[in-house]
């Protein structure tokens, strides 16, 4: 009986582990989010960067299961995991790199346009709506999805 009551609270550990991803994966816009999407617009703390930097740097976020990859000039430049909350206004992305730096923002998906507003300065809280003003410790960020070769 003990045997079998440890044996229990082993698999409940172990399913308890796993819910998080469980729940990541229930979420509707995971599926709407995977992809390579290409940044056109970006805006940090007010200042506009001109669109011929953007392209000149060719930006990009790809999304690869419960993976974030940003990607600059081809090139693989950070990797984070990330989860999102797609049931609140406005829906909520969270990110996690490597080094453990967590990143709160929000984001929004219409059609192959992804926006998205994230915290990014040490003590910047989760932004609440998309704009950004100077000094708030935001990025703005507009991007649209790149079409799969055919």
């Amino acid at each position: 009986m003990l045997r079998r009551n440890v044996i229990l609270a082993g698999l409940l550990l172990v399913l308890a582990s796993n819910l998080p991803a469980v729940a990541r994966a229930a979420d509707p816009d995971i599926e709407k989010l995977q992809g390579t999407w290409t940044v056109t617009a970006l805006e940090a703390e007010g200042v506009k960067i001109p669109a011929e930097t953007i392209k000149t740097v060719n930006l990009q976020i790809v999304f690869s299961k419960d993976k974030i990859i940003h990607k600059q000039n081809g090139k693989a430049e950070d990797e984070a995991t990330y989860h999102i909350d797609s049931t609140v206004t406005p829906k909520q992305l969270d990110t996690t790199a490597k080094n453990g730096t967590v990143e709160a923002g929000i984001y929004k998906i219409e059609g192959d346009e992804l926006t998205i507003c994230t915290a990014v300065k040490a003590g910047a809280k989760r932004p609440t709506e998309f704009t950004v003003n100077a000094d708030s410790g935001h990025m703005l960020v507009t991007l649209k999805r790149e079409k799969a070769a055919e």
